[in-house]
C-alpha cells in the first residue's frame, strides 16, 4: 500500500535532487538525468535560483560522465552564471574546474586554462585555499610540457 503512496507522492525538488546525487554516486546517470530535470523544472517554476544553479552543474556532471561534453559544457556555463549571479564564488569556481576539464577533454586547452584561471579569482574571494591549492595544482599541470602521445610528463 505504501508502493502505491509513494509512486503518486509530489517531492520537493530539494528531495529530487538529493535523489539524483544518490544516483550519480550509484553511477545510475540516466536515472540521475532524469530526476535532475524534474528538479530543475520545480525549481524553475519556483524562481529559486540556488536549486537551478545547482541542478544546472549536476546535470553538466551527467553529460560529461555520459561523454557529452557540448551539452555538459553548455549546463555548466548556466550553473556558473547563477552561482555568479548568486555571489557563489565557491561554486562557480568548482563550476570552472568542471569545464576546464570538460574543454580539456576536447583539446581546447587554451579555453581550459582560462577556465583555471577564473576559477583561481573565484575560490580567492572565496578564501577556499584548498579548492584554491586545487587550482593552481590543474594549472601548472596544464603548463607542463607534453610528450609525444600527448600526455603530460609526471615525476
Amino acid at each position: 500500500m505504501s508502493d502505491l503512496f509513494s509512486k503518486h507522492a509530489v517531492h520537493p525538488p530539494q528531495d529530487l535532487s538529493n535523489q539524483a546525487t544518490d544516483a550519480i554516486t550509484a553511477g545510475e546517470l540516466d536515472r540521475a538525468e532524469k530526476l535532475l530535470w524534474k528538479s530543475l523544472k520545480a525549481e524553475q517554476a519556483a524562481e529559486n535560483l540556488a536549486g537551478q544553479s545547482s541542478d544546472w552543474g549536476n546535470l553538466g556532471l551527467v553529460y560529461g560522465m555520459k561523454g557529452r561534453l557540448q551539452q555538459a559544457i553548455e549546463y555548466l556555463w548556466k550553473a556558473n552564471s547563477l552561482h555568479t549571479q548568486l555571489g557563489d564564488d565557491r561554486l562557480a569556481g568548482l563550476d570552472l574546474i568542471h569545464l576546464s576539464e570538460c574543454y580539456s577533454l576536447q583539446e581546447e586547452f587554451c579555453t581550459a586554462k582560462r577556465c583555471l584561471a577564473e576559477a583561481i579569482v573565484h575560490f580567492s574571494r572565496a578564501r577556499a585555499e584548498n579548492l584554491l591549492e586545487q587550482a593552481y595544482q590543474l594549472l601548472s599541470c596544464h603548463n607542463l610540457p607534453k610528450n609525444r602521445s600527448g600526455h603530460s610528463f609526471q615525476n
